[in-house]
């Protein structure tokens, strides 16, 4: 038996310098790993900050699109609404055609009338008759709306 504790003793004293070495090791390990919990601290710190990200860049860039949109809006809804309307169009051509025609009605019957003088005057002095007078011109007025239009009004048109 002493054969085999002689025999034995050998091994185990080299196992225990292997153990020493592992346990040495380990300490290193160890060491190391409150320099790995730094580290991981950190991580944690840019991993929320880079989660923060996109409502940190998305927020203002929405927010400076979404009043720029809504002031265009705006601005093309107020130019839409000073436009006139087709109706409105309508009855201020109306209105610029019925002042042309009686422009020219009047006109007309000044020529008619100048002419008639000339023809029927030939025979006799024309030097005794006054010269004939000029139909009064009309001054161009803003043209009234086709609601503002009254009865007298459309009436007068119809007359030369």
């Amino acid at each position: 038996m002493d054969a085999i504790v002689d025999r034995l003793a050998k091994p185990f004293a080299e196992l225990g310098g292997r153990l020493d070495g592992v346990a040495g090791r380990f300490e290193g390990v160890a060491g190391r790993m409150g320099g790995i919990d730094d580290l991981d601290h950190h991580l944690d710190k840019q991993d929320s900050r880079l989660d923060g990200m996109p409502s940190t860049v998305h927020g203002p860039v929405r927010e400076r699109l979404d009043g720029g949109i809504a002031t265009r809006l705006a601005e093309l809804g107020s130019s839409l609404g000073d436009r006139p309307d087709a109706e409105a169009l309508s009855s201020l051509v109306r209105s610029a055609n019925r002042e042309s025609e009686l422009r020219h009605e009047a006109q007309l019957d000044e020529a008619m009338a100048t002419f008639a003088e000339l023809t029927l005057g030939a025979g006799g002095s024309t030097a005794a008759q006054p010269a004939p007078r000029p139909a009064p011109r009309r001054t161009r007025k803003a043209a009234p709306k086709a609601s503002e239009t009254t009865e007298d009004e459309t009436e007068q048109a119809g007359q030369p």
